[in-house]
C-alpha cells in the first residue's frame, strides 16, 4: 500500500466546514480546518481533488509508488481581500475555490 497526506490549512474561510477528500472520483475522507490526515491507497495513476458543496478544488493527477509518501496542502482561495469575491468563486469558478498543490512530506 502506498501512502496519501493530505493537510488542510487553518484559515477563516470554511472555519466551521469540512472538505471531501476525493480520491478518483470518491470521497475517501473529510478534513476540517487545520487537520491533517494519511490515507492508505494502491500504489498507481490517481486523481485528487478537494470538494465542499458544488465548490472544490481543479483535479491534479499523481502516480503513487509504495516507498514514497505523496503528500497535498489544500487551503481556500479566499484568504485576505479575495474573502469579497466569495460570490464570483461560487457562481463562476466553482473548479478554483480550493487550491491543492503537491507539498513535502
Amino acid at each position: 500500500m502506498a501512502l496519501l497526506g493530505v493537510t488542510l490549512d487553518a484559515g477563516y474561510a470554511d472555519l466551521l466546514r469540512a472538505y471531501a477528500v476525493m480520491l478518483d472520483g470518491k470521497k475517501i475522507g473529510e478534513l476540517k480546518n487545520g487537520e491533517s490526515k494519511t490515507f492508505h491507497i494502491s500504489p498507481c495513476a490517481h486523481s485528487i481533488s478537494m470538494k465542499i458543496d458544488w465548490c472544490g478544488s481543479k483535479t491534479l493527477q499523481f502516480q503513487s509508488i509504495e516507498t514514497e509518501p505523496t503528500a497535498y496542502k489544500v487551503s481556500s482561495n479566499l484568504g485576505g481581500i479575495k474573502l469579497l469575491f466569495g460570490f464570483w468563486y461560487i457562481l463562476f469558478n466553482q473548479s478554483s475555490y480550493l487550491a491543492t498543490e503537491r507539498s513535502q512530506t
